[in-house]
């Protein structure tokens, strides 16, 4: 930016920032014959790197951050400071289970086999909107197969029958109860 004729104090006071914000964005600079802009921010929210800030967003709450503006130009400093509000993720409205490839059970909705001993299978989770987290916790309801925390699903020999497979997001919907997907995994021999 450009004095507009109150040298560097006007030129950092006609920096607009927005108030909220859910991604990357550059800074803005003063364009004086000899001014440096410099920035700092007071949290991990927003990290500075020379003009660019990088947004992360926090999980639970908000994050109010205060980034500071210098400009020096010659003898004369001045700053200036911006409250930006970091919005936090979103948890999807719903997940699903995308179960890698399995065969579905016919007539049985959600429903598929996996062979016994068989390995490398791994589930992921889809949600609807990309600014929400997929962040998920995985379990299964006993031990005929084994669910770990990146969703990679595997059993042993002799252990055959049906398991329910969850995956429940970790943080909860608008109404605070926990958004989740199952499916049934019908374990099965060679």
């Amino acid at each position: 930016l450009t004095g507009c004729g109150g040298g560097i104090k006007g030129a950092l006071n006609a920096i607009e920032l927005d108030a909220e914000v859910t991604e990357g964005f550059v800074l803005p600079t003063v364009a004086l014959e000899g001014a440096v802009t410099t920035w700092e921010s007071n949290s991990d929210a927003i990290v500075i790197d020379e003009t660019y800030a990088d947004v992360i967003r926090p999980s639970l709450t908000d994050a109010e951050v205060i980034l500071t503006a210098t400009v020096t130009q010659g003898e004369k400093t001045v700053t200036k400071e911006f409250v930006v509000v970091v919005k936090c993720l979103e948890a999807p409205d719903g997940i699903n289970i995308n179960v890698g490839g399995l065969k579905a059970v016919p007539g049985k909705e959600k429903t598929y086999y996996l062979v016994a001993g068989k390995e490398g299978v791994q589930f992921t989770v889809e949600v609807a909107d990309e600014t929400m987290s997929s962040e998920v916790t995985w379990s299964a309801n006993n031990k005929r197969v084994k669910v770990d925390e990146n969703g990679n699903i595997t059993s042993t020999e002799g252990n055959y029958g049906e398991v329910k497979v969850t995956a429940t997001s970790v943080y909860p919907g608008a109404d605070g109860k926990a958004i989740s997907d199952t499916v049934v995994i019908e374990v099965v021999e060679h």
